[in-house]
């Protein structure tokens, strides 16, 4: 018996192990949006960090449904912050982490700078979302260093919080 439950633990633990490969593998479904291993990957490579991604995802969502809107102008200027006045391949040249954009890219089945545009998008757009809704539901962030520590902490438990109650409502299903 022992063995029967070893060999089926084994089978279960590889074939999470390969999904966790698998870009097109569903992960979870947010409102009805489904969430896949290729939008985890622009953001991270371990599949150990699924959860905190989702969280994001739900910051984001919540953000939405409060109103706060992202636009293109937006994500421009925060392109713009580090190398004003520069194109996608002057920036992806001064990249220091390059090892994650050609690793990802890789298994994404892209070219270096086509990925790197992506993940330029989606982090530049993710980041205003979280800021507006700091914003918008702890009033900013605090200049003090001690202020701020304590304002993480309480942003922290505010998503762990969001995160169990859209579970709890069937609104974020994990595969």
């Amino acid at each position: 018996m022992k063995r029967w439950t070893l060999g089926l633990f084994l089978i279960a633990l590889t074939g999470c192990a390969a999904n966790a490969e698998d870009p097109s593998y569903v992960i979870a479904t947010l409102d009805g949006e489904t969430i896949t291993m290729e939008d985890y990957f622009f953001r991270y490579t371990d599949p150990s960090m699924i959860e905190e991604y989702l969280k994001e995802r739900v910051m984001i969502k919540e953000a939405e449904d409060l109103g706060i809107t992202v636009s293109e102008d937006e994500v421009n200027a925060s392109r713009q912050m580090l190398f004003p006045d520069s194109d996608a391949e002057e920036r992806l040249a001064f990249w220091e982490d390059r090892a994650f954009i050609d690793e990802q890219a890789e298994r994404l089945d892209m070219d270096e700078l086509a990925y790197f545009k992506e993940w330029e998008e989606k982090m530049y757009r993710s980041q205003l979302f979280v800021d507006a809704y700091v914003e918008e539901v702890f009033g900013g962030f605090p200049e003090d260093t001690d202020e701020m520590q304590a304002l993480g902490e309480e942003i922290d438990a505010h998503i762990d919080t969001l995160f169990d109650t859209y579970q709890e409502e069937y609104r974020l299903e994990m595969e």
